[in-house]
């Protein structure tokens, strides 16, 4: 189960996107990059399977498209498992909102995390979608298309995660009181 749709290389693949999270140069990328492809056509001639366009292929440092290649692995998006397994949509079919978050609110969080899969199955039964995250980055209005109604950060200042992320869960809590303030005023 992936939570990503990012191929294995490429300027979406694993390296571009996780290698400079675990503190690798741009060059270092570039190389990484590079030895993904390589394995991708080693792959391919050795094994007959295609890692060139596989969805989720990139997930975990390139982990699945492993898995898919070297023990016949079916890669499928664990948002969509897990909500099937709770029965989500039998769940909405009772709620009036939905709360939803996650840590960081970004490009990936759109490619198949749990807001997305939350949001987009949400918004075909009309239940209105709250994201509450600890911080957004870049632009945040493709998560309105997919079917989150508001979203909310919980730091209340400007400060570094290093700082921040001790006061995580009182940030939170004061922010899903503000939430919920304002919900019972409708």
């Amino acid at each position: 189960m992936c939570d990503v749709d990012n191929p294995v290389y490429g300027e979406n693949g694993a390296a571009y996107v996780y290698a400079p999270q675990k503190g690798a140069s741009p060059k270092q990328v570039e190389i990484l990059d590079d030895g993904l492809k390589h394995l991708c056509q080693v792959v391919e001639s050795q094994l007959g399977k295609s890692l060139f366009d596989l969805i989720g292929g990139g997930a975990a440092g390139a982990m699945a498209g492993g898995m898919y290649a070297f023990f016949d692995a079916k890669i499928s998006k664990g948002i969509e498992v897990v909500l099937d397994t709770v029965r989500f949509e039998a769940l909405l079919e009772n709620a009036d909102i939905v709360i939803t978050g996650e840590g960081k609110l970004d490009q990936q969080s759109l490619q198949g995390k749990v807001i997305d899969g939350v949001a987009r199955r949400a918004k075909k039964k009309g239940v209105p979608v709250i994201a509450i995250v600890g911080g957004v980055e870049g632009e945040i209005n493709p998560v309105y298309d997919m079917g989150v109604n508001s979203v909310f950060t919980i730091n209340r200042l400007p400060e570094d995660f290093s700082i921040s992320r001790y006061k995580s869960r009182e940030n939170l809590e004061q922010t899903l009181e503000s939430v919920l303030r304002l919900l019972t005023m409708v």
